[in-house]
């Protein structure tokens, strides 16, 4: 595994004195009716919101939830499009996602002014059922029984059908689409270059950077032969962390804070990159086409027999070899622009595991260019 990688999901007990403790049992005995609680537990391994597993009584009755603060900056709307899906989703196909708590007012979430830094800075709560599993895996631990990427496969497939009726009426989409995000990719690229220092991983972007640009621009082109393709409300960040297992078997999903309306082919793709691209140091950055062929082929074989939304066609599938750059693109912009080098966000990246993340995205990039034909075989078989 490579260095300073982070760990699977870790719980941290909080002590009842705690800032953290007291502020989310202040929210949530506020404006929540799941009754006293008496224990809060961190949940480690995110990147980027809080997330706490929450232990009350209401009545005697013992009650565990999952509460999130989300980051800095993110918008109301943002969160009120997430926590509408959610519920759209479950109310068509009920016990795979985490659903949403409402406050005793009826709302979605819940907004609080606090200090910092001598100003009144905006952040947002939110309540969502705990979907009961083991946290067995993360994005960079993927190492699933080949029932479990078969269950992926397929559960993904139930989420897809039970959203691709959500209509968000006046809620905007919170997120640029893959397209529009490759086609400003190499622009945003270059202005990385303006916070290039002298650390491993400020080197290694340097040496493939010319890299990056050439698959950006042809992966644009790529993209823009793709604009009919269908669109549904995704789930922007389908990895084996944001999902909890029991018996070799998805017990449910959670985590939609990246969900937009978008190309379905590219949510596909997307857990493709995450699912199967190989983190052990032997072989990093490598895509394993048998679980890659597990997970499609069962996520296909569900599509089938589901009545409102059918298996990705041969004309989308066509692309998904260049669809895969794009995926893998996304999570390179995300290690460099969103975070590394981006002036706006003021928490402390450590470059050795930042490397470890790049490093992969990189290797994959490469393998993805030089085994599209690959890809399209292992298609064909499906």
């Amino acid at each position: 595994m490579p260095f300073m990688i982070r760990p699977t999901t870790q719980r941290i007990p909080l002590s009842a004195d705690a800032p953290a403790f007291q502020q989310v049992t202040e929210v949530i005995e506020t404006d929540y009716d799941i009754g006293d609680v008496f224990d809060i537990e961190q949940l480690l391994g995110g990147y980027t919101n809080l997330s706490y597993a929450v232990y009350s009584k209401r009545n005697g009755r013992p009650m565990k939830h999952f509460f999130r603060r989300y980051k800095r900056g993110i918008s109301a709307e943002n969160i009120r499009f997430e926590s509408a899906l959610i519920e759209h989703i479950d109310s068509h196909s009920a016990n795979i996602i985490a659903g949403v708590i409402r406050t005793k007012e009826n709302r979605r979430y819940v907004r609080r002014l606090r200090a910092k830094n001598g100003r009144n800075e905006q952040y947002f709560y939110a309540l969502f059922d705990f979907i009961g599993g083991e946290d067995k895996y993360s994005w960079t631990n993927n190492q699933l029984t080949p029932q479990e990427f078969s269950s992926a496969g397929a559960i993904m497939a139930r989420m897809h059908n039970a959203a691709c009726g959500f209509v968000p009426d006046s809620l905007r989409n919170p997120r640029a689409t893959i397209t529009e995000v490759i086609c400003e990719l190499s622009d945003n690229l270059h202005h990385c270059l303006d916070q290039v220092n002298d650390s491993d991983f400020d080197s290694y972007f340097l040496t493939h950077y010319p890299q990056i640009q050439e698959i950006t621009a042809t992966t644009q082109t790529g993209l823009n032969a793709m604009a009919n393709l269908p669109r549904i409300a995704i789930h922007g960040d389908y990895h084996p962390g944001n999902q909890k297992y029991q018996d070799n078997e998805v017990e449910g999903i959670f985590d939609f804070d990246r969900t937009t309306i978008d190309l379905r082919l590219y949510d596909v793709a997307l857990a493709i990159v995450y699912f199967c691209s190989s983190w052990e140091l032997r072989n990093d950055g490598e895509l394993d086409l048998e679980s890659f062929a597990t997970f499609l082929g069962a996520y296909q074989q569900r599509s089938r027999e589901l009545s409102d939304l059918g298996p990705i066609s041969d004309e989308a599938i066509s692309h998904f070899p260049r669809m895969m750059a794009a995926a893998n693109l996304m999570l390179i912009k995300w290690a460099t622009v969103d975070t590394f080098y981006n002036p706006l966000d003021d928490d402390e990246h450590d470059p050795r595991e930042y490397l470890s993340y790049l490093q992969h995205n990189i290797r994959l990039m490469y393998w993805i260019e030089e085994h599209q034909w690959r890809i399209s075989e292992t298609l064909k078989d499906l």
